[in-house]
């Protein structure tokens, strides 16, 4: 008797998720469509038919999977299949909104980007945090270019707080999909080759040499986000270092960026740039040529504390 209330009981929580799962299958449905309607020609003469096709029978098909798991209840079907129907149409959602907002051709500098977001007005914070999200997992806008733009309409330090707002949520999201959704989804997301070659750079290599990565300029930071949810990286170690590791970088570029700190305009300036460059040019190499012997002296060395201790 017992068990029967509480399947009845299990039944009535997953009611809604199973309902969202259904409403969100449609809207996907409708997103495609109103997507394939502004997409390249290139690319609808040849797939748009196929693409139509598939994507309305596996919605459906999951909607209809998701209401026998519900029927019987298998929860953890009926949330993974939410979960994957959701994440769909959020990204076809920001994919359409992005193509039809003309923002492509928007964000070639940070003048043009800054004039962008402050024609939102009361909404341009909420769009910047929106834009630093979106540039880590999908956008291709330069890191540098987005914060910069947050910089010119907020300063280095409100710019800077906006900005690691953002970048924090996207790289938080990145590592989840790689986690959770995996390497082909990863691989859609930054292109195959790319992921494929940093994920053979830091094998073996996914604490000390991938926390540097993230701290030097030379290395994509949002890539590596998707690689360490790839990798054998803790959720918990993840989050510590990608915390402070991007309020380093966030800060240093929205401080750097307008020669507020350091000046463009002076010999002096020029100077300690070039030096600065060439220095986290050289340890960038480093990190990446020695990487296996860096990553081992570290583990040794906390090893051996370890024992000593």
């Amino acid at each position: 008797m017992r068990n029967g209330e509480d399947k009845k009981v299990s039944r009535i929580k997953m009611l809604p998720i199973f309902s969202a799962t259904v409403v969100l299958s449609a809207a996907c449905i409708l997103l495609l469509h109103l997507y394939l309607n502004v997409a390249p020609a290139s690319f609808t003469d040849k797939y748009a038919l196929p693409v139509r096709i598939i994507t309305t029978i596996t919605l459906v098909g999951l909607s209809v999977a998701s209401f026998v798991f519900f029927v019987f209840g298998s929860d953890l079907f009926v949330r993974l299949i939410f979960s994957a129907v959701a994440f769909s149409t959020i990204l076809l959602g920001a994919v359409y909104t992005y193509n039809i907002s003309g923002f492509s051709e928007k964000v070639s500098s940070v003048e043009e980007l800054r004039s962008y977001i402050s024609g939102f007005g009361g909404y341009a914070v909420a769009v910047t945090v929106l834009m630093q999200i979106l540039q880590v997992v999908v956008l291709p806008i330069p890191g540098f270019v987005a914060v910069g733009a947050a910089v010119a309409l907020y300063g280095p330090f409100y710019g800077g707080v906006i900005s690691y707002v953002g970048i924090w949520i996207g790289s938080a999201t990145a590592f989840f999909i790689g986690r959770y959704l995996g390497y082909k989804f990863a691989s859609w997301l930054v292109g195959k080759e790319s992921l494929d070659k940093w994920l053979l750079k830091v094998k073996g290599k996914d604490k000390v040499v991938l926390t540097l990565m993230f701290l030097l300029p030379f290395f994509p930071d949002d890539v590596l986000c998707f690689v360490a949810g790839l990798s054998s990286m803790s959720k918990k170690f993840f989050f510590i270092m990608m915390t402070i590791s991007r309020i380093v970088s966030v800060f240093t570029t929205a401080y750097s960026i307008n020669g507020s700190i350091i000046p463009y305009n002076t010999w002096w300036g020029i100077l300690i740039w070039a030096a600065l460059i060439l220095i986290t040019g050289v340890i960038s190499y480093f990190v990446l040529k020695h990487g296996e012997a860096i990553e081992t002296w570290f583990k040794n060395k906390f090893t051996k504390r370890g024992e000593n201790e």
